[in-house]
């Protein structure tokens, strides 16, 4: 299968107040530049594209695998392509 048809969700804790940040904010802000107190607690690969990961985020089909993300510490997660910057993300 052709890479864009893989995905991931990354699972990022972090001590700071996400409240408010747009998921392109929390990336740039924090993750890219290795902000202290940020870590990325989960990374989890899909067979599916991108696009089609981010709308189950954003539709609710991933609540169980997100509490499961929330419960090893995670607070933001994001979805994205195998490499390259995420294309949606929330707080959880």
């Amino acid at each position: 299968m052709a890479e864009k048809n893989h995905s991931v969700l990354l699972g990022y804790s972090s001590e700071r107040n996400l409240e408010g940040m747009t998921f392109d904010e929390v990336w740039e802000d924090l993750v890219e530049t290795n902000s202290e107190g940020v870590s990325c607690t989960d990374v989890l690969h899909f067979e599916l594209a991108p696009k089609e990961l981010a709308k189950m985020l954003r539709k609710g089909d991933l609540r169980e695998l997100l509490d499961e993300m929330r419960s090893a510490g995670a607070n933001f997660v994001f979805v994205g392509p195998v490499t390259g910057k995420p294309i949606d993300g929330l707080s959880i």
